[in-house]
């Protein structure tokens, strides 16, 4: 009885670590999923204050606060799916909240608030508030994005956008841009020209 109570217990935790071993590939292979039959869309961010230089491995991103039109009855608290589409300058717009998945491209977001003009103001995926990158550069990077635009006109502006891919409902984010450049891409051009512009110094 003693040796069957033991291969009952070998039994189960043999099958208790194959859980929690194919957890993680599971994970992975749906957000390669994503990735790869997901429809591309192009988010802009806004700058926001205060900036937190101690945030760490990820960029923390800020879309402003998001709204759309409410085509049903939503209040505050409530999970809504928000229709996507892309503008002519191809990047992402919201087209309207709704109680139920609708046919096009679609967001599972959270209701925050209603507004007088029928607009629901909601915020974004998890998935898509963060932007993990090397711990040295991700600050620096947050900084970049998060300053105010100028307001003259001969002081060059910064525009933050991500690439996310999104798969029924569920986003995946692919890249950070600057001024349309991949930010690893920003990051090496600033730093050539600031090194030009303090050779030019001397």
């Amino acid at each position: 009885m003693q040796t069957l109570n033991t291969r009952w217990r070998w039994l189960f935790f043999a099958a208790t670590m194959l859980l929690f071993l194919g957890f993680p590939f599971q994970m992975i292979r749906h957000t390669q999923q994503i990735r790869t039959q997901g429809t591309p869309y192009r988010f802009l961010l806004e700058p926001l204050d205060p900036y937190d230089a101690f945030r760490g491995r990820y960029v923390n991103l800020f879309y402003g606060n998001p709204q759309t039109p409410a085509h049903d009855s939503l209040t505050p608290g409530q999970t809504c799916y928000v229709a996507l589409q892309q503008d002519t300058n191809g990047r992402a717009r919201f087209a309207g909240a709704y109680a139920q998945p609708p046919t096009m491209d679609w967001l599972k977001v959270r209701v925050l608030y209603n507004t007088e003009d029928k607009q629901v103001v909601f915020g974004m995926p998890e998935s898509m508030n963060y932007y993990y990158m090397n711990e040295k550069i991700a600050p620096e990077v947050e900084k970049i994005i998060r300053q105010p635009q100028p307001e003259r006109n001969d002081t060059p502006s910064v525009q933050a956008t991500v690439s996310v891919r999104v798969l029924k409902g569920e986003a995946v984010i692919e890249a950070l841009y600057i001024n349309d450049l991949p930010v690893l891409e920003y990051l090496r051009r600033a730093s050539a020209q600031s090194k030009s512009d303090a050779d030019d110094a001397h």
